[in-house]
């Protein structure tokens, strides 16, 4: 896996493009995926990977059962935390997984599974890379984007863009989110 960006459909199922390939249907046959993705969730998100296993009960002890299980846990953690078809980041890149606040009507308290399935809470600490700190620094600071990209001779759009991933990463829902994550939280 190098690229992927995974989106829902309007009629309910998981399609995703790897690697600059045409979209191709999310099915149990995309062994790789799954259990990169299930390993991920295991290590990453103890509970998220508890609350899955009791939502999806194995049924059966065969492969075709076992297969069609892992399936399902691996389906509703895309369909919940990357199926925005976005064009601003690949949901996969380089090895680093880029979360999405996925539109749900669920959202806000009338879903058993927000902040454990979908908007999981990890329990590494989030590492934001050099730039990341910098720019987060300077924003919390009060710099605008066009102030921190002529420092830092950069566009005022790879600021945003790079404001929106240390969003992502921190799970946060706004830009000014960062501010108090800088001040409050020490996050750097």
């Amino acid at each position: 896996m190098k690229k992927i960006e995974f989106y829902n459909d309007p009629d309910g199922h998981v399609y995703y493009t790897q690697d600059g390939v045409v979209r191709k249907r999310f099915t149990r046959f995309d062994k790789d995926i799954i259990n990169s993705l299930l390993c991920m969730i295991k290590k990453t998100f103890p509970d998220t990977y508890l609350a899955l296993i009791k939502s999806y009960p194995l049924k059966g002890s065969n492969k075709v059962a076992k297969s069609q299980n892992q399936f399902l846990m691996t389906e509703r953690f895309i369909r919940c935390n990357f199926g925005e078809n976005d064009l601003l980041s690949l949901d996969y890149y380089n090895g680093i997984y880029h979360y999405e606040m996925v539109k749900c009507p669920l959202r806000g308290g009338h879903c058993q599974f927000e902040n454990v399935i979908c908007n999981p809470k990890s329990k590494q600490d989030v590492k934001l890379s050099c730039l990341e700190k910098n720019v987060a620094s300077m924003y919390s600071e009060g710099v605008t984007f066009s102030e921190i990209a002529e420092y830092m001779g950069k566009s005022p759009n790879t600021i945003k863009t790079i404001l929106h991933r240390i969003k992502l990463k921190l799970k946060l829902k706004n830009s000014r989110s960062i501010i108090r994550e800088v001040h409050i939280n020490k996050i750097l």
